[in-house]
């Protein structure tokens, strides 16, 4: 409704120019906004069949060979969309600044915008300088997220690498370029790299008195990514904490843990400390379930269900075969031991079906499962205590409870005297 109240004030202004005899005037406000409105609709149309033409040849039978077009077509047509409808807004305001005929004064503005210099010391800056500087690094960090999804999505996908070697190549490609985009920003913005030299020496100074922690880390992760002992997706202890990698960078690595907390770890100590991968070689985990079972029991009995519970659970593996042993004769039951094996991922919850499937084995078989128990028995001496009668009396002490031993212990005393 806006714009056509403003062409109908315009046609109307220039109406009334025509009859009062400025025919420049008329001119300028019906051709001009006419023309603009036809380029713009030409763009437009432009626009939209480009953007027809990019969607159908994503979905074209070639490109559907790609595996980033299969698996991403939705987000690749949809960036598509953005840039061609940026072309076009920008086409059509130069169009129309074209036509207005203000495009060459807002171009010589614009070039001397960019020339304006200052100096700050010994050093010259310019505006030009800067934008170059600015678009070719915004270049390299463009082009290495360019080249970062192409690797993952087309290279690493059809090709059987080693382990780790998918990660050191995207790392060191993304860096590598980001590294080349920021000299040649340098070189663009007409710094003398000679200086960059010097440049680099103080910094080095500066490293050697209060960035060692910074360098450590940095030497550390490239040490993590060309010796592969922590890569993404392996089961790490680091001190107390557990989790599975989920980034390793040139400073610092992140882990989850089953709880869901990122922890940032420091590059240094998954190289300096000791560290516990479940996961360097294989995924695979054993579980470790200690049972007792009451004096009387018999050992093959308690053995053969303890087997035969991990031989039954899907999640434990046939090979190495589940094993079971006798451990030792405890002060108040028999001792025996499940070793099992399965993966890391279903570790947790596998050992808690395991325990509770070797509780209900050992009811439907009627073993009894004790608990820590004492009994104390007093004898007195022969002739001790001799007195006029016999008394004989039994008192039993009640039962009592702590917090580091929950087992009740039951005390019976008899005494005898005569």
């Amino acid at each position: 409704m806006l714009a056509i109240r403003l062409g109908l004030f315009l046609f109307a202004v220039s109406v009334i120019s025509n009859l009062v005899g400025n025919m420049t005037l008329a001119e300028s406000l019906v051709a001009t906004p006419v023309r603009i409105t036809y380029a713009g609709a030409l763009i437009s149309v432009g626009a939209q069949l480009l953007m027809t033409l990019t969607v159908a040849g994503l979905q074209s039978p070639p490109a559907r060979l790609l595996r980033s077009v299969r698996e991403h077509g939705e987000l690749l047509a949809s960036r598509w969309r953005v840039i061609i409808r940026l072309a076009a807004v920008t086409f059509w305001v130069s169009v129309s600044l074209y036509i207005v005929g203000v495009l060459g004064d807002i171009w010589t503005a614009g070039a001397a915008f960019l020339q304006l210099r200052w100096k700050v010391g010994a050093t010259e800056i310019s505006i030009e300088g800067l934008a170059l500087f600015l678009a070719v690094l915004v270049s390299a960090i463009l082009v290495s997220r360019l080249l970062r999804f192409i690797l993952t999505e087309e290279i690493f996908s059809r090709i059987e690498l080693p382990r780790g070697v998918p990660g050191a190549v995207d790392l060191l490609s993304r860096y590598g370029v980001l590294l080349l985009g920021f000299f040649i920003a340098l070189a663009a913005a007409g710094v003398d790299l000679s200086k960059v030299t010097l440049l680099i020496s103080a910094l080095g100074v500066g490293i050697g008195f209060g960035l060692q922690n910074v360098v450590n880390n940095f030497v550390s992760g490239l040490i993590l990514v060309f010796e592969h002992p922590v890569q993404v997706g392996d089961s790490v202890e680091v001190g107390t904490i557990f989790g599975e990698v989920r980034k390793i960078g040139f400073r610092a690595s992140v882990l989850r843990t089953p709880d869901g907390a990122d922890v940032i770890v420091p590059n240094s100590e998954l190289i300096g400390s000791r560290v516990i991968n479940w996961s360097l070689f294989d995924r695979l985990r054993r579980i470790s379930i200690s049972v007792t079972a009451a004096y009387g029991t018999d050992p093959d009995r308690v053995i053969e269900i303890l087997v035969g519970v991990a031989r039954k659970h899907p999640a434990v593996l046939a090979n190495p075969a589940p094993l079971a042993v006798f451990d030792r004769f405890g002060d108040s039951a028999l001792s025996f031991t499940l070793f099992c094996w399965s993966f890391v991922d279903a570790f947790f919850l596998a050992r808690s079906e395991l325990t509770i499937a070797i509780n209900n084995a050992f009811k439907e078989a009627g073993i009894q499962i004790p608990f820590p128990q004492q009994d104390v028995h007093v004898h007195w001496p022969e002739g001790q205590g001799a007195a006029v009668g016999s008394i004989s009396r039994s008192k039993e002490v009640s039962q009592w409870k702590s917090d580091k031993n929950p087992a009740f212990v039951s005390v019976e005393e008899s005494l005898t005297k005569k």
